[in-house]
């Protein structure tokens, strides 16, 4: 070290540089220093590496616990896909218990566990089968004779026909038996599992050695089956023997711990079905919810809209009245019009989610308008209706208009799914629900009806959402269609089902409460606009909607009077009764936004004049006055946007 540092300073001083001579000592002192350092050095390399070897093994443990998590959490949501199948499965529509097998309703390793500690605890062999003889657990305790006789293809196949045809015995008793086995002899015995009375398992014990069995009927036997008969008979004598009286204790104990797997299964089925109907009704609950929201804005933008329809079909309808149809510009009015009305149709879906699309309900026969929309829908499409209607079938409340609009909305999906044509089947039926037979539904008299195409179907992954609003996997489609179908059918006190699969097609169920009501009549007579004269108060705080109105009834003969607000309305009307001069109908909007509306407005002007003739109108609208207006105190309804024919007929009534 002292030569480096010497050669160094040479370096830097030159060959004049003289070096002291009390150099040496220094030179040690610095090699002592860089010895040390060189060791110290040693020992901070050999902790890094000790460090280094903790943290790898460190890190490994970590990365071993990580993937164990991860394998946890992995098995964890395979346990829960394999108990949402499972669940899925035993609850599907077309299944009952008798589909099942006791693996369906409890664990196979929970059963395994179970047969396990009774072959060890008891000494005899156990094993647990389906009713077919089929092994559901793997085998306890089985003796080395029947290893080798289930060890061939035909030995297994006589222990399975032998385990079926103790099971049915057992089935059909109804309690456990044993007897001598169909292989050898020795005795088996089974105690049946029931659930729900269902005869769904198999719990079989044996190759018990009660008494002497005969050594040639062995060994003939292995030969047959294709067993070193000599293997046989070392494995036979290696058998232990148990008297009568032990076995049947030892089956006694069996047969409590079958009912006791009996009621286990029962309380798994019973608990499943209680998360299946939980489930439904967390989705019921969810999709009102999803409907209560979005109707909150459908109902507004509903009322607005159908304030302009008002005027736009309004006027239309009075430009009519002054053309001719063969004029050149009729029928460009008349597209106008319909392209209003299609607009109307629009709005009356939006109003399906809100509580202004409350149905108007009367007493009528279900068949003959699913027959009338149905062949219409379908009027020109090379898909044919095939109608299978019960006789008599009962009598329902329903609001035609919006009934009318479920059965076109399930015809034209159903159409739409069979584009290269084929068949819909609608059948119409009465029947009698039980408690919670579908859910919601109170039990009683149903008119149920089926409609039934047979294609392409719906994927399962969409088949939960398809009542949801603006959910659609149409390239043109809105999404309205089967939210609304749901949300009229929801306030009709019904419900809707559907099953569907891909390639075969789809299914739905629609559920309406019987009435016991009479069928009204059906005025058959073609509506004609019918002139008149008298005096009609018009009270609407759409300036438009008021004016457009107001030609309407003037057009028709009658002196119009208008305001904007129920405060007005009423000033003129008293000042009206004071003059003896009295308004033959007020026609009132049912909502004024930061005024007095129709609802309030009515009770008022009933106590000027309990005779009053008062009419509601709107669009929409928070409290059920368009479905009940009688409770309210009108005498009739206008639903916007108003047309001449409903106007004048309203008006006729009343002033006739």
């Amino acid at each position: 070290m002292n030569k480096l540092l010497a050669r160094q300073i040479k370096k830097y001083l030159g060959d004049m540089a003289v070096i002291p001579g009390n150099a040496e000592q220094f030179f040690k002192a610095i090699d002592d220093a860089y010895n040390g350092f060189e060791s110290d050095l040693s020992l901070m390399e050999n902790a890094f590496n000790l460090s280094s070897q903790e943290f790898a093994r460190v890190n490994e443990q970590l990365q071993k616990e990580i993937e164990e998590k991860k394998r946890t959490e992995e098995a964890l949501r395979d346990s829960e896909r394999h108990l949402r199948l499972k669940l899925e499965y035993i609850l599907s529509p077309e299944k009952n218990i008798k589909d099942f097998s006791l693996k369906d309703l409890i664990d196979v390793s929970t059963l395994q566990e179970i047969q396990n500690s009774f072959a060890e605890t008891t000494g005899v062999a156990s094993i647990i089968t389906d009713v077919e003889g089929n092994p559901i657990t793997e085998p306890s305790n089985f003796c080395k004779v029947c290893e080798l006789i289930r060890s061939t293809k035909k030995g297994s196949e006589r222990c399975v026909a032998s385990d079926k045809i103790l099971g049915e015995k057992t089935e059909k008793l109804k309690k456990p038996v044993y007897e001598e086995c169909l292989s050898c002899g020795f005795v088996d015995a089974c105690a049946p599992i029931f659930v729900e009375g269902v005869h769904v398992a198999n719990w079989l014990i044996g190759q018990s050695n009660i008494g002497k069995v005969d050594r040639t009927r062995i060994k003939g036997y292995a030969i047959e089956i294709g067993v070193d008969p000599d293997e046989m008979m070392r494995a036979y004598d290696s058998m232990s023997s148990m008297g009568i009286k032990q076995f049947k204790k030892i089956l006694s104990l069996l047969w409590r711990l079958a009912k006791n797997l009996s009621m286990l299964g029962y309380n798994n089925l019973k608990l499943a079905r209680e998360l299946y109907e939980r489930e439904k009704l967390e989705n019921e609950i969810l999709k009102a919810r999803k409907l209560e929201s979005i109707g909150i804005l459908a109902g507004g933008i509903a009322h607005d809209f159908n304030n302009i329809l008002t005027s736009i079909l309004g006027n239309i309808m009075l430009l009519k009245q002054f053309i001719t149809p063969d004029e050149a510009h009729a029928g460009f009015i008349s597209n106008v019009e319909k392209a209003s009305e299609r607009a109307k149709d629009l709005t009356q879906q939006l109003l399906t989610f809100s509580k202004g699309g409350a149905p108007i309900k009367k007493a009528a026969s279900i068949s003959d308008l699913i027959q009338d929309s149905v062949n219409f829908v379908l009027k020109g499409s090379n898909v044919k209706p095939r109608f299978i209607i019960q006789d008599a079938i009962y009598p329902v409340e329903i609001d035609e208009g919006q009934i009318n609009q479920v059965i076109n909305n399930l015809i034209i999906n159903a159409d739409q799914a069979m584009p290269d044509g084929g068949e819909i089947i609608v059948r119409c039926e009465n029947i009698i629900l039980e408690e919670k037979q579908i859910p919601d539904l109170k039990q009683g008299k149903y008119v149920k009806i089926t409609i039934q195409d047979h294609g392409h179907g719906i994927s399962e992954k969409h088949l939960s959402k398809i009542f949801d609003p603006y959910f659609t996997t149409k390239n043109n489609g809105t999404g309205l269609g089967l939210a609304t179908t749901y949300s009229i059918i929801k306030r009709h006190d019904g419900a809707i089902t559907v099953e569907s699969q891909e390639g075969l097609g789809t299914s739905f169920y629609i559920y309406l409460p019987a009435s016991t009501k009479n069928i009204q009549k059906k005025n058959t007579d073609t509506v004609e606009i019918v002139k008149g004269n008298g005096k009609i108060l018009i009270m609407d705080d759409d300036p438009m909607v008021r004016a457009t109105i107001s030609d309407m009834v003037a057009h028709l003969g009658y002196q119009v009077t208008d305001v904007k607000d129920g405060i007005e309305a009423i000033e003129i009307y008293r000042d009206s009764v004071e003059r003896n001069d009295f308004f033959d109908v007020v026609i009132m909007d049912l909502t004024i936004p930061g005024g007095m509306g129709g609802k309030e407005a009515v009770t008022k002007l009933l106590q000027i004049n309990p005779d009053a003739n008062c009419i509601v109108s709107s669009g929409y609208s928070n409290d059920p006055v368009m479905s009940k207006f009688q409770d309210y105190g009108f005498k009739g309804i206008l639903r916007k946007p108003v047309t001449i024919t409903e106007l004048s007929s309203v008006l006729h009534t009343f002033t006739q």
